[in-house]
């Protein structure tokens, strides 16, 4: 249980650790000598003497002083104890609390760096949907694991302060104390394993619920439109409460153990000063003390039973973020030492017997792909749904590395960490855009955060997005959610003037057309008309009349090159089929 806990500690500095671990020791030490005060105190008061070597030692230190050992002076310097423990507290508990957010700072943002930094191939084979309920809901159950763990210790270190205050007193009776205490923890063991299986389970629960929510929210219009709101809504709701069923049986196990704890404690009280009293023959005055520290600790042991169920059912996430980390890690992409100078393609992007196969599928995603992409030129690749367009892309774009052959920018082999430095070359315009919900300028500014206004609206002027001059606030119109104020063929439009900003050398697009009206289509191919000769454009579809302009057009199927010729070749050889 403790190397997992070790490892989420190790992300923090240690010095904040080593000062968290001496506030602690300051404050069950203050709590100590404070708790031994009451001894002399009430021997003072009741008149007996008591003789005991660490508080004659305590009350000698007093009188050195020159203070008089009165009942007025010991309650002072009481009260003095805890106040000071009550400012080391105040230290501990903030300095715990930096702790906590530390290390589930550090987590997600090692999440989010792992998963950008991941290779793309193995990230495919991930849900997506665990991705959100690792970086969000799983880090903060550690978070929370974490602030009880520090909880536990907190307890724990006060009860051995009691501990020892009592075996000052009454060595037999603190004896007494640590046996019970000893046994009550083994008597939980069944209890703490039930917490840990919880834990896995509300770890399931929790990415089943945020699976169903992502679905709810990506596909709200589709459910509306087939009226299926109703149940999904229903489904959403059985999700949350599979996780609050989780919670409940957490805290209804906690909360039993607490319950059960306070009555035997009570009854073990009870037991102490019988004992004591008939048996031990402690005077009034220790006796007196010594269930004062009893009374304190019972309350302790239950909290730290407690903290100790939500430690061990924090134990499942912890798990699942450390293997992610390490698994992402493990399929990382090469980085650059240092991100080069923007490639230019002066010849040809080509690509040279290029095989690739995903582990799942039998069948090749690509065998035997020989192409050539001269500079400035347009290639159409067009094909039935799985025939590996979009493996071909990725591969363009040097997202995936082909398992044979080569990717080639002017006869350059790139692999490795070349493939990172080529996508600064490269931009992506998908079927679905992605636009964040802020002004229109602010998401341009994306694909160059140093372009000035004239830079802004050149790049919408090439992208056929002159429609952004005659809104009412220009370039400052809000978007809306991913655009979802726009309309489909102004939100393409969008995305390409934003990735012209970033001066690419290639520009992909992806089905990019597929789903908007004869208009907006007929915008984008305009636009895509000015841009010929610029760069190397590459459009991805399913629909040969859409793609006249292409100086090339390439047919796959079943990840092979079917045909290959220019658009009026191919659309001859289809009229006479």
């Amino acid at each position: 249980m403790i190397a997992p806990w070790r490892q989420a500690l190790r992300r923090v500095p240690r010095w904040r650790l080593w000062v968290f671990a001496a506030l602690l020791a300051a404050s069950s030490l203050t709590d100590g000598v404070g708790l031994i005060l009451l001894v002399p105190l009430l021997s003072a008061m009741s008149g007996a003497e008591f003789h005991n070597a660490v508080a004659s030692r305590l009350v000698d230190g007093i009188a050195a002083t020159g203070l008089p050992l009165t009942p007025a002076v010991v309650l002072g310097l009481f009260v003095g104890a805890v106040a000071l423990r009550s400012a080391i507290q105040y230290g501990r508990d903030l300095q715990g609390l930096r702790l906590q957010h530390d290390v589930v700072d550090r987590f997600r943002g090692d999440c989010i760096r792992h998963l950008n930094r991941a290779d793309w191939r193995w990230l495919t084979r991930q849900k997506h949907s665990d991705y959100m309920s690792l970086v969000m809901t799983d880090v903060n159950r550690i978070g929370n694991g974490l602030h009880s763990g520090m909880t536990l210790v907190t307890s724990l270190s006060a009860a051995v302060a009691y501990l020892v205050a009592a075996a000052v007193v009454s060595p037999s009776m603190a004896a007494l104390t640590a046996v019970a205490g000893g046994v009550g923890f083994a008597a939980m063991r069944g209890i703490r394993a039930r917490a840990h299986q919880l834990g896995g389970q509300q770890l399931e629960a929790n990415r089943a619920m945020t699976a169903d929510v992502q679905h709810s929210v990506s596909g709200l219009k589709t459910l509306k439109a087939l009226s299926t709101d109703d149940r999904h809504i229903e489904r959403l709701i059985a999700s949350i409460s599979r996780v609050r069923a989780g919670q409940l049986k957490l805290g209804r196990i906690t909360s039993l153990t607490t319950a059960s704890q306070q009555i035997i404690g009570a009854v073990l009280i009870s037991g102490y000063v019988l004992i004591g009293w008939s048996y031990l023959q402690v005077p009034l005055a220790a006796l007196v003390a010594l269930t004062f520290f009893f009374s304190r600790l019972m309350p302790l042991f239950a909290s730290a039973q407690q903290m100790l169920h939500r430690v061990i059912n924090a134990e499942p996430p912890l798990a699942a973020v450390l293997d992610f980390l390490e698994q992402s890690a493990a399929h990382a992409e090469a980085a650059p030492a240092q991100m080069a100078a923007r490639w230019n393609v002066a010849q040809s992007i080509g690509l040279q017997d290029v095989g690739l196969r995903y582990e799942e599928r039998s069948p090749p995603a690509l065998a035997g792909i020989d192409l050539t992409l001269p500079a400035g030129s347009t290639t159409a690749i067009i094909g039935p749904s799985g025939a590996g367009k979009s493996t071909l892309a990725d591969v363009l774009m040097g997202l995936i590395e082909p398992d044979a052959g080569h990717l080639l920018i002017d006869g350059v082999r790139v692999r490795g960490e070349m493939r990172v430095r080529w996508r600064q070359s490269v931009a992506y315009v998908p079927q679905e855009v992605f636009l964040f919900d802020d002004t229109i300028r602010a998401n341009l500014l994306w694909g160059n955060p140093a372009a000035t206004t004239e830079a802004l609206l050149e790049a919408l002027d090439k992208a056929a997005a002159g429609f952004v001059r005659n809104l009412p606030n220009g370039l400052d119109t809000v978007v809306g959610a991913n655009g979802m104020r726009l309309s489909g063929g102004e939100r393409q439009r969008l995305t390409i003037a934003r990735a012209l900003l970033a001066r690419p050398s290639l520009l992909i697009m992806d089905e990019a057309t597929s789903a908007l009206d004869p208009a907006n289509e007929l915008a984008i191919r305009d636009a895509l008309r000015r841009l010929h000769g610029d760069l190397i454009i590459v459009l991805i579809g399913h629909r040969l009349a859409t793609l006249e302009h292409a100086d090339q057009v390439i047919e796959l199927n079943a990840g092979r090159i079917a045909r290959m010729g220019s658009w009026s070749e191919l659309r001859g050889a289809e009229l006479t089929s």
